[in-house]
């Protein structure tokens, strides 16, 4: 007899982790609950003391033996200052834990820990008010800039910094495996090499597609991922785990946890209150067809639905295509900067909820260092052709604090293009 599937939701001050088993009892789960001091009905918000700590270490510790994975977990508790809060759920069936719910939880438990000598208090001494009035201002936030689409889309994000490895796939449990890029199966191909979902070139260690092929992860490493390189040279310093040092046409940089000018060949620096802004020239060129393909690839690679994936046939063909024309036009990517670097590389995912043919059916927006490109998949089954997603962001006046630049993709010659670094100054 097949047993449920129960998962734990684990919410900290500095990670969060899901933990599933699949042969995980009922009895089982209250065993756990029981040795942390809780029952299935108790608050999910909790106190790491050195006992919860201790234990939690213990269990996932004694996992490694059989799941090496669970390293990551015991390296991010390790972490955990004692004292801090927490918050654990529990979920039975295999019932996935809502994106958006997992975003909300983790600003909640950010606003706890805002509270001054939050560590000296316990449970009951909380200030309510005070953090449910900041967690309010940063729902605010996370309806105007994490996820602005949230009646229309359904929202997913991941980020490459996470300790522990996340592996997608489509076709868990399935004997014969197909690669989702050249339909290929496993009797004509091999998967043996990591593929990594997002470039490793972008820092990325942590996140691979278990569906993509050795054969197709060679094509891809060998041609479209060089454009998005070349076209990310400047914000890859800011993700890169090693020290860098990165030659421009008009200046040179180095990267040692600090992005510094170590030389300067040109009137490339225009100095500013609060940050000195540069303008880069880079040597490489990079096809801009071609990176829009490898964008579309990093989203396609994400994917864990296959019904979504099966909506997507036409955009997968052409992403592993070498041909550079196209049946159709391409939507205009929007490329915004902000002042703040993101040190990983994160994937915001809006998949549309409704019928409507006329909202594509993916949109994205990828975030590394200072810039954030918005771009949606072409040629879903399930969206009318000749959609223009710089239209639709101006509609529904999403981002309308940030100053877009929409940049066509339909170029099939190599280019350069200057990009801005801005580096903000010592306090």
């Amino acid at each position: 007899m097949n047993l449920p599937i129960f998962s734990f939701h684990f919410f900290f001050s500095e990670c969060s982790f899901t933990y599933e088993e699949e042969e995980l009892s009922l009895a089982d789960v209250c065993s756990f609950f029981e040795k942390i001091g809780l029952n299935l009905g108790s608050d999910p918000l909790q106190k790491l003391t050195s006992g919860y700590k201790q234990f939690l270490l213990e269990h996932f510790s004694e996992l490694t033996k059989h799941n090496p994975e669970f390293h990551g977990v015991v390296h991010s508790i390790k972490n955990e200052p004692e004292n801090s809060f927490f918050m654990v759920f529990h979920l039975g069936n295999g019932q996935p834990f809502p994106q958006e719910q997992f975003d909300k939880i983790d600003l909640y438990v950010d606003a706890i820990h805002r509270v001054e000598n939050i560590e000296k208090l316990e449970l009951n001494e909380l200030p309510m008010d005070e953090i449910n009035k900041l967690y309010q201002m940063y729902i605010e936030y996370y309806k105007n800039h994490l996820n602005p689409f949230e009646e229309l889309y359904a929202y997913t994000s991941i980020k490459s910094n996470s300790k522990v490895m996340t592996k997608i796939s489509s076709q868990e449990g399935t004997e014969v495996k197909l690669c989702r890029f050249c339909f290929k199966d496993s009797t004509k191909i091999t998967f043996k090499k990591k593929a990594h979902a997002i470039s490793r070139g972008l820092g990325n260690i942590s996140i691979f597609c278990l569906d993509e092929c050795d054969e197709c992860n060679e094509h891809f490493g060998t041609t479209i991922e060089n454009d998005l390189m070349a076209f990310l040279s400047v914000q890859r310093m800011s993700v890169v785990n090693k020290a860098l040092e990165v030659p421009y046409e008009n200046l040179k940089l180095k990267n040692d946890g600090n992005i510094t000018v170590i030389e300067n060949i040109s009137e490339s620096i225009v100095e500013h209150e609060d940050f000195a802004e540069l303008t880069l020239e880079p040597k490489e060129k990079f096809i801009p067809k071609n990176l829009y393909k490898a964008l579309c690839k990093v989203a396609l690679s994400i994917i864990s639905e296959q019904a979504d994936l099966d909506s997507l046939q036409d955009t997968i063909k052409w992403v592993r295509s070498t041909e550079l024309t196209s049946h159709d036009s391409l939507m205009n990517i929007g490329l915004f900067h902000e002042l703040n670097a993101e040190l990983h590389v994160k994937i915001h995912m809006w998949t549309r909820k409704g019928e409507d043919k006329n909202l594509p059916f993916k949109i994205i927006r990828l975030e590394i260092g200072q810039t954030s490109i918005l771009y949606a998949l072409p040629f879903a089954s399930n969206q009318n052709s000749g959609l223009d997603l710089e239209s639709l962001i101006n509609k529904l006046k999403i981002f309308k604090d940030k100053e877009i630049a929409w940049k066509s993709v339909e170029d099939v010659h190599p280019i350069k293009i200057k990009t801005t670094l801005r580096i903000p100054r010592k306090t």
